[in-house]
């Protein structure tokens, strides 16, 4: 259950990356840390605004089969009674749960 929601938070990074960049993952005990850093990140505030409130982008409003990786982590995170923060930057997304 650990591995899906961390695999379900680097494919929404992959999204933010597609002029490259780098993802790192890590944990510290139940603590997830994963984080995606790039010269140009592409963030559709539509698919992350979401994620920041809690909702997921499938509570927001309709969303592409390309990016279903939205809906489902809000969705997996509440199913395992863990909460997303999340930070966005020009260079830098950082997600913790």
């Amino acid at each position: 259950t650990e591995a899906k929601l961390a695999f379900l938070a680097i494919q929404c990074l992959e999204s933010a990356l597609p002029f490259g960049g780098r993802i790192r993952v890590g944990a510290d005990g139940a603590l997830w840390q994963i984080g995606a850093e790039a010269p140009k990140l592409k963030i559709d505030p539509a698919l992350w605004a979401p994620l920041g409130d809690g909702k997921g982008a499938g509570e927001a409003g309709g969303i592409a089969a390309a990016e279903v990786q939205f809906a489902l982590l809000p969705a997996e995170l509440a199913r395992q009674g863990r909460r997303l923060t999340l930070r966005l930057g020009p260079q830098e997304i950082a997600l913790r749960y």
